[in-house]
């Protein structure tokens, strides 16, 4: 079959939007990559987030949830609720972003983060950042080459202990 001149080819984010949109409503649940670093380090690339059907009235601040922003999927933590669309919409940032994103309304939320998985091993679901995270994602805003020196050093496993052998002499005497 012969293609149309100049024919756009479908949207590649938007049908992974819709694709997402319907495993969660007929699995319950569903598995994304993390790929960005604005949740940085509650979330880190490469962790893989669980994410569960939640309408907005079950959705609480500090709650990481997916929502599709121009055609794209975000996870960002819940900071406020609005009525910007003449329903209830929330206002969300990630971690180690400077300012909110634009309100959204409740027909582009996908679900909240039910889990997060980094390296085969559930991690600890927080509401918030505990200071030493805080600090660490103040750094991140202010520049990618700093959050990977710093996911280095956190992963980078501990020095092992040196100990002093007593030479033992296995000639007779």
């Amino acid at each position: 079959m012969k293609s149309l001149p100049n024919a756009a080819p479908p949207d590649s984010r938007a049908l992974q939007c819709q694709l997402a949109r319907d495993v969660l409503c007929f699995s319950g649940s569903l598995r994304i990559p993390a790929t960005g670093w604005s949740m940085f380090p509650a979330i880190r690339p490469g962790d893989i987030l669980i994410v569960e059907p939640a309408a907005i009235t079950h959705v609480r601040i500090g709650d990481i949830v997916v929502l599709e922003q121009a055609a794209k999927l975000i996870c960002h933590r819940v900071r406020a609720f609005a009525h910007d669309f003449g329903g209830p919409s929330l206002i969300t940032r990630g971690d180690t972003s400077p300012f909110p994103d634009p309100a959204v309304e409740e027909d582009k939320l996908l679900g909240r983060v039910a889990a997060i998985v980094r390296e085969g091993k559930s991690v600890p679901m927080r509401d918030r950042l505990s200071l030493a995270d805080n600090a660490i994602a103040k750094v991140v805003t202010h520049g990618f080459p700093v959050a990977r020196a710093l996911l280095q050093l956190r992963n980078r496993p501990p020095n092992p202990v040196r100990t002093r052998e007593k030479a033992v002499s296995t000639c007779p005497s």
